[in-house]
């Protein structure tokens, strides 16, 4: 289910990496619970403030780029989109940008996203506002809830249109804080008659979400897009009340810890645990999953999904080298499971996945790379063509 960091966004993170060359150093986004993935709704942007070696110009763009990527998902699929910077302080090095998007991705299986993102920082970087829109029609593969599993997979289309207003202020160094409101409207279309889905799984007919989350975030990484050092604490508290017009009410809470160390010589193990978890009616399709380009690498995208799911990844990141220090490869491993009932997590029942990859910076300096990854589990493997880091 988790579509990107993914196709809807794959054509402004490759505009980012050319403003990047540039060195400007913009926000990576920090991936959002699996249930935003496969919408267009933009995954919250980090809070990390990293010195540059010079002060931003006043403003940059745009830029306009196509895209290419690839994902079990989605197969080959492409792109355009555009994207601008101004700063609210052209003269502080420290100083985040403010970024307006636009972009159109198509993808071989018949996939179409339409999404805009504004992502404001004001002086100082004091406050973080976003206000992002738009459309996706993503046909996609439903595998079960729990252990009711389909060894193939129903397909179904979702289409889904959506809106997230956010706003986080700066409370210390590294430390930010804020609500996000989202409105979703899904319908899903395409079910095969006699399968999981038509037999009354929740949302089986679409769903309308109106969403307020509370969020929370440290970060103490070194860098941004390859950090050799420090922390990241990601917390977002959300609930889908009626009382705000949600028609399918339930709460989730997602936790994504990161620690990224120096090995020496320009090596780095990073390490994440993550977790997800809901209670009340929510959407098949928004459930907590797992498989994907993030999440257990190796498996199809939300080939395990349940009421609460947790993984635990770590990644070997070699030194940089050849073409002008731009290459570099990795080895990952993961492990994470599902349950209806956080006290049902059994060890046995973990699913577990690991692979190599090659990158190839983008921007060497900053490391925005470019990413391919070929993940194995247990009777699965897939290949990965993407950018940025999966963690």
């Amino acid at each position: 289910m988790r579509l990107t960091r993914r196709a809807a966004t794959v054509a402004a993170a490759l505009a980012l990496a050319a403003a990047g060359a540039a060195r400007l150093e913009a926000q990576e986004p920090v991936p959002a619970p699996p249930a935003a993935r496969d919408t267009i709704r933009i995954p919250a942007r980090d809070t990390l403030v990293v010195p540059r070696d010079t002060a931003p110009a006043p403003n940059l763009g745009p830029f306009w780029l196509p895209a290419l990527f690839y994902t079990p998902e989605t197969g080959v699929g492409g792109g355009v989109g555009v994207l601008k910077f101004s700063f609210a302080r052209a003269n502080d090095p420290e100083q985040r940008p403010t970024a307006h998007s636009a972009n159109l991705v198509i993808t071989w299986n018949g996939q179409y996203a339409l999404t805009t993102s504004h992502d404001v920082w004001t002086a100082g970087n004091e406050w973080h506002l976003g206000v992002d829109a738009g459309w996706s029609r993503f046909p996609n593969r439903f595998f079960g809830i729990g252990a009711q599993r389909s060894d193939t997979g129903e397909k179904f289309t979702p289409t889904v249109a959506g809106v997230t207003i956010s706003a986080q202020r700066k409370l210390a160094a590294g430390v930010y804080g804020g609500l996000r409101y989202s409105y979703e409207d899904a319908r899903i279309t395409d079910i095969g008659a006699g399968g999981l889905i038509a037999a009354g799984v929740p949302g089986r007919d679409g769903w309308k979400l109106s969403t307020l989350a509370v969020l929370a975030s440290w970060d103490s990484r070194d860098r941004l897009y390859w950090p050799s050092g420090g922390w990241l604490l990601s917390t977002v508290v959300a609930r889908a009340a009626a009382q705000l017009g949600s028609d399918a009410p339930f709460s989730r809470l997602t936790l994504d810890l990161r620690h990224y160390v120096s090995l020496g010589h320009s090596q780095v193990l990073a390490l994440q645990g993550w977790m997800d978890m809901t209670d009340g009616a929510a959407p098949f399709d928004r459930l907590p999953q797992l498989g994907g380009s993030q999440i257990v690498r190796g498996y199809f995208a939300g080939l395990f999904r349940d009421r609460h799911a947790l993984a635990v990844q770590a990644e070997y990141r070699s030194p940089p080298f050849g073409l002008e220090d731009r290459f570099g490869i990795v080895a990952f491993l993961s492990t994470g499971g599902t349950a209806p009932l956080v006290d049902k997590f059994e060890t046995a029942t973990l699913h577990t996945a690991g692979g190599v990859g090659v990158r190839f910076a983008l921007t060497p300096g900053d490391r925005f790379n470019f990413r391919i990854d070929y993940g194995v589990g247990r009777q699965s493997s897939n290949f990965y063509v993407t950018v940025g880091e999966a963690f």
